[in-house]
């Protein structure tokens, strides 16, 4: 009698561990399920861009038409600059990174920045809207490039991209190429400045 009673009590609690082992995989299932539809529903269905953008300033010194110096540095990005990228792929602006711009300040070059420091305007080298040029040697890859003729003896070593022109402030790029690397620009000279960016 025993035994059986024994047995019964076995069979019963070993129905509670087969139910109970069933309840956890179904609800392991179900957590399962809905965090692939959370995943499917923000990573499929919605608007996402994985993109990583490189950007080069290549500076370039004429004198008489000979090349007598050259310079190619990779440019920071402002937090004005990524806004402002942000901006135009949401269609909520319109303004290109097209004006380019130069200083002899060596300052290094600030996230926060929307104006380069000393931003030359005047003597040849003021603030010029570039020349977007596509770059079919790979996919993604553009250049922008400006010439100043410098008026007088002037200095140059840090240099920007901005969207705008004038005296605003919407510095999207900078690049600092420093004290080692000032361009000592008599009349006559030429700068070209030539930003290099690649989207990949």
């Amino acid at each position: 009698m025993e035994n059986k009673s024994m047995k019964k009590i076995h069979n019963a609690m070993m129905g509670v561990k087969k139910k109970s082992w069933v309840a956890l995989i179904l609800v392991i299932t179900l957590a399962t399920v809905l965090a692939t539809a959370l995943y499917v529903s923000n990573e499929y269905y919605g608007f996402r861009i994985n993109t990583d953008s490189t950007v080069h300033c290549e500076i370039k010194h004429y004198r008489n038409g000979l090349l007598i110096g050259y310079v190619n540095h990779p440019m920071t990005e402002t937090n004005y600059g990524k806004n402002q990228t942000r901006n135009l792929l949401g269609g909520a602006s319109t303004k290109a990174l097209l004006y380019l711009a130069n200083s002899n300040d060596t300052t290094e070059v600030d996230t926060s920045w929307t104006s380069l420091i000393g931003e030359t305007v005047s003597c040849g080298l003021a603030r010029a809207l570039g020349t977007f040029v596509l770059d079919n040697s790979a996919d993604g890859k553009w250049n922008v490039t400006y010439t100043w003729t410098a008026t007088i003896p002037i200095t140059a070593c840090l240099y920007g991209v901005y969207s705008d022109s004038g005296t605003s402030a919407t510095l999207c790029y900078a690049e600092q190429q420093g004290a080692g690397n000032l361009r000592s620009l008599l009349a006559n000279d030429l700068l070209v400045m030539t930003v290099q960016g690649t989207v990949s």
